[in-house]
């Protein structure tokens, strides 16, 4: 029992039976750890070999604590290491003759653990493990392997079973089952059985349908799977079996495609000032608001234009020129006008005093009319942040024209000191996120001085704060003087980007405040062009500190903007019109939850047909037909990739079958599933 032992009756009792029955056998009374000694002679004397059976065991039964190192290697060295070797030598065999069976022996005390048995525990499940792999990559050889776990009597456990029961759990019982799986017509592999007293059954593994704890919002908590456990432990509720690596990946992806941008949301406090439910309820009030061309060029001076600096502003500034327009950023405008007479937001009671202007969005979905029109706008809430300490909070305003046709957007990120630690999330959904200036010289600069006055000039388009021209506000806000308006920096950087690159017109602009600026200071607006975007900062000479960072714009409205499916030179493919949608679908809440820029390689008959380049980490997002770098690169068949779209090819069988190949961060493909639908 402890393989102490040299008897060599039982294995010269069996030779002698199978030859008595006209059969052919060798005794072999090598130990099983000296993998030649034992299969060395089977090929001297057969030259093949067909079967292995991994059977030779000993015991070592201690209670856990009182298992010393050399019971545990002799367990181990005896179950699993020879085990392994054996079938190694044997492997390599049976590939070469695309012929082979391989059973481990196995336990229950492995497979349910036993006390006094953590050693031997250890070494039989390890076996069913080795079972697992060698199964798989053995089939393509037919050389399958199983694992049986019998209940029957041998030396080893001819003291453990009641006497009455010796004749029932004789090997008899069991070797028949163990024989089937030998035999060459059986094709089982990777199978775990147990057996003994006549009776066998298969073994499987077997999960429940399992919860999901996390969101995409926070790492989770202890707490999170707290909750969620007895859920997570439930096998009344669907359970399934579950046979492969694949099959267990496919799960968990499945549960992260699946995964909750951020927790429900509670309840809002009705006694509280931050009520992020009845704030994101709210749709504000038509503000009308009529303007002439006298506004537009009010506003053009307000972010310093003007005719002594080149002939090219006269187009901003002088209604009878050719070219007579607003700057892009005269959209701020109708904005301010709703704001002056919106007043405060239900749900969202800030004090006015903590409030920071951190970001601005603006696009335009249409040029505007120089000479005047009339717009409506109304305002919604986007995101609630809680930052901790502080809140964050976005404001959407919508401006149409008389036709009712979307004119311009505008997003104001709002921040407000010591007003967070609300219970809100975290997770960024509608802002558009700035995007960082690239490590290099810029392309263009442009410098300008700001006049003394300019804060009085700006305030006339609609935003009369005093801190930008009373000094005793301005003092008491915390400033020695007043200080210029953040969105008159903003509309001097516009003016600049749009005088470098007069023959397109701006149509989005992002910018976050970084720090204030006093007439009188020098702006430097500083440029890189970054594919179809540039992407700008403005410094403050004087302080050489940045007034704005984070800074896009992009130019041409969305006819030429977003892709309308394949051009006319190129060939028709099935997936044209399913990135065509997918265009109509992409915006900041897209960019928000994503991140991330992907390329796909549309193949037809084995070679490329198309690339696509689907940008979801900057700006408002773009799908474009070009061939640009990625997070994440597929490849895929135009009938495969529109079955998938069409949901009649499961995508993660596509992918696992070959027949799509995923390139960078696979992991990133998953959130690709709302632009499918």
């Amino acid at each position: 029992m402890h393989g102490e032992g040299a008897s060599s009756v039982a294995a010269d009792e069996v030779v002698a039976q199978i030859k008595a029955a006209g059969g052919n056998a060798m005794a072999n009374y090598a130990n099983v750890c000296n993998t030649d000694d034992v299969l060395g002679p089977v090929m001297e004397e057969y030259g093949k070999l067909d079967i292995l059976i991994n059977n030779a065991g000993i015991l070592r039964d201690r209670s856990f604590l009182r298992i010393s190192d050399d019971d545990w290697q002799a367990i181990m060295d005896v179950h699993l290491t020879a085990s392994f070797k054996l079938s190694q030598k044997a492997f390599e065999v049976m590939k070469a003759q695309k012929y082979g069976r391989i059973i481990n022996t196995s336990s229950s005390s492995g497979i349910y653990g036993n006390f006094g048995q953590a050693n031997y525990a250890a070494a039989k499940m390890g076996l069913v493990g080795l079972t697992n792999t060698l199964a798989i990559e053995g089939r393509k050889n037919n050389v399958l392997c199983n694992a049986v776990a019998p209940q029957a009597l041998s030396r080893m456990t001819e003291n453990i079973f009641p006497a009455d029961l010796h004749e029932m759990l004789g090997p008899q019982f069991v070797a028949p089952l163990t024989l089937y799986l030998c035999h060459e017509d059986c094709n089982e592999t990777g199978g775990v059985f147990e057996t003994g007293g006549g009776y066998s059954s298969k073994l499987r593994f077997q999960s429940t349908k399992g919860a999901l704890f996390a969101t995409k919002a926070s790492y989770p908590t202890v707490e999170d799977v707290a909750a969620k456990f007895d859920e997570i432990c439930n096998f009344d509720d669907e359970p399934e079996a579950v046979e492969s690596i694949h099959e267990a990946t496919m799960r968990i992806m499945n549960a992260i495609s699946e995964m909750p941008d951020a927790p429900e949301a509670a309840g809002d406090d009705p006694d509280a000032d931050i009520q992020p439910n009845k704030a994101k309820a709210w749709k504000s009030d038509i503000v009308n608001w009529e303007y002439t061309h006298k506004d537009v060029i009010l506003y053009n001076l307000g972010v310093g234009a003007s005719p002594m600096k080149d002939n090219c502003e006269l187009r901003f500034i002088y209604e009878n020129h050719d070219e007579f327009q607003p700057l892009p950023s005269f959209a701020i405008v109708p904005a301010f006008k709703a704001i002056a007479e919106l007043g405060e937001t239900p749900g969202l009671k800030v004090n006015l005093a903590n409030i920071l202007h951190g970001e601005q969005y603006i696009k335009l979905h249409k040029p505007f009319d120089a000479d005047g029109a009339k717009l409506s706008t109304t305002a919604k809430v986007g995101d609630i942040l809680d930052k901790g300490k502080h809140l964050v909070y976005s404001t959407d305003y919508e401006s149409r024209d008389e036709d009712g046709e979307l004119v311009c957007t505008n997003q104001f990120v709002t921040f407000v000191r010591n007003q967070g630690g609300f219970g809100g999330t975290n997770q960024q959904e509608t802002i558009v996120e700035p995007i960082d200036a690239p490590d290099r010289e810029p392309d263009h600069t442009f410098e300008e001085s700001v006049p003394l006055g300019q804060a009085a000039l700006y305030r006339l388009s609609g935003d009369p704060n005093p801190l930008h021209l009373d000094p005793d506000f301005a003092q008491m806000a915390g400033f020695k003087v007043p200080i210029l308006h953040g969105m008159c920096t903003y509309g001097y950087a516009v003016r600049h980007i749009q005088n470098q690159y007069p023959e397109t017109p701006i149509s989005a602009i992002k910018g976050r405040f970084s720090s204030p600026v006093l007439p009188g200071d020098t702006l430097v607006t500083k440029m890189w062009k970054d594919g179809e975007k540039v992407l700008f900062e403005v410094w403050n000479k004087e302080s050489n500190v940045k007034a704005i960072s984070g800074g896009f714009v992009e130019f041409g409205f969305e006819e030429s903007e977003k892709s309308s499916g394949s051009s006319e030179s190129s060939r028709a493919l099935l997936t044209d019109k399913l990135f065509a949608e997918m265009s109509d679908k992409v915006d900041a809440s897209s960019v928000n939850k994503v991140k991330g820029i992907f390329k796909f390689e549309i193949m037809e008959d084995g070679k490329l047909a198309k690339s696509w380049v689907v940008d979801l980490k900057n700006g408002e997002g773009s799908v474009s037909e070009s061939d640009g770098k990625a997070d994440c690169t597929i490849i895929v068949s135009d009938s495969d990739f529109a079955a998938i779209a069409a949901g009649e090819l499961d995508a993660q069988k596509a992918f696992f079958g070959g027949q799509m190949k995923i390139k960078g961060n696979v992991m990133l493909s998953q959130k690709l599933g709302t632009l499918l639908k």
